[in-house]
């Protein structure tokens, strides 16, 4: 079930976090980019369970949101 609720997350719900965010990333506030870490680790906690952001992300072989938001626009 776990794999099935990555496969979603990855293809449904993490693109609208970071749609466009090559125009965006380097304009976020403080308070932006914790709603969309929340969101995020939110998201992992419901596939993986109670357990920190960075196990979480760790556990499931995927980088924090805002490193992915970095490595994009670094790569433009």
């Amino acid at each position: 079930m776990q794999v099935f609720q990555l496969t979603t997350y990855q293809a449904v719900d993490r693109p609208v976090l970071e749609y466009v965010c090559v125009a965006w990333h380097c304009c976020l506030a403080k308070e932006q980019t914790q709603s969309l870490e929340n969101a995020h680790h939110r998201a992992l906690q419901i596939i993986v369970g109670n357990v920190s952001y960075r196990s979480a992300c760790s556990t499931l072989g995927i980088s924090i949101l805002c490193d992915r938001r970095r490595d994009q626009c670094a790569s433009m």
